[in-house]
C-alpha cells in the first residue's frame, strides 16, 4: 500500500497524477504548457496551463492541457521515512537488534567476538567473521559472520548494547 500526499498547483512537479473536476481519470503532469520566461507559470488564473498526459496504456499518445480552473487536485507518492543510520559497533560484547524481516519481526541478540591481533587471509578487518546471532528465538548461535552477512536481507531499525536493552526492558520500553 502506497500512501500519496496531494499537491497543490503551486507545487506541481513531472510525475505528479492531476485529478480534473468532474472526471474521474488522472493524467500524469508532463511540464508548463508555457515556457517564457516573463509567464509565471503557477500563478492561479485561467490562462495558466499544465501538460498532461493520460495514464491509461494507450497506444496513441494523448496530451492534454489542464487550466487551474479545471484542476482538482494532483498527488504523488509520499516521501519514505529514512532509515536509520546502522553502524556495526566495534567493541566485544553483546547486543540486540530490533529486527524486522518477514517472520522475523523483534529483538535479537547478537554477539561481537574479540580479536587481538588476528586477521583473516585478505588483511581486510572488516571482512573478519566477528558476529554470531541467536537465531529465531532459541538458543542456537549461528556460525560466526561478519556484519554486512549478519544483517543482509534483515530491515535493522536499532542496535543497543546489553545494558541499554535490560534496562529499557526492566523500564517496560520494549
Amino acid at each position: 500500500v502506497s500512501k500519496k500526499i496531494r499537491v497543490a498547483w503551486d507545487d506541481l512537479k513531472p510525475g505528479d497524477l492531476i485529478h480534473v473536476k468532474g472526471s474521474t481519470n488522472t493524467y500524469v503532469f508532463k511540464g508548463w504548457f508555457l515556457d517564457a520566461a516573463s509567464v509565471d507559470h503557477r500563478k492561479s488564473g485561467a490562462e495558466t496551463y499544465v501538460i498532461t498526459r493520460s495514464k491509461n496504456n494507450s497506444p496513441v499518445d494523448v496530451a492534454i492541457v489542464v487550466t487551474h480552473d479545471n484542476f482538482a487536485y494532483a498527488t504523488r507518492p509520499a516521501p519514505k521515512k529514512p532509515r536509520p543510520n546502522i553502524v556495526e559497533p566495534k567493541a566485544p560484547g553483546e547486543y540486540w537488534l530490533r529486527v524486522h524481516a518477514g517472520e522475523l519481526n523483534g529483538w535479537y541478540m547478537c554477539i561481537r567476538r574479540q580479536f587481538d591481533s588476528i586477521k583473516d587471509s585478505w588483511d581486510k578487518p572488516s571482512d573478519l567473521r566477528a558476529w554470531q546471532t541467536v537465531m529465531w528465538g532459541i538458543i542456537a548461535f549461528s556460525p560466526w559472520l561478519t556484519w554486512h552477512e549478519m544483517v543482509d536481507g534483515m530491515h535493522v531499525s536499532e542496535v543497543l548494547t546489553a545494558e541499554e536493552y535490560y534496562m529499557r526492558k526492566a523500564k517496560g520500553e520494549l
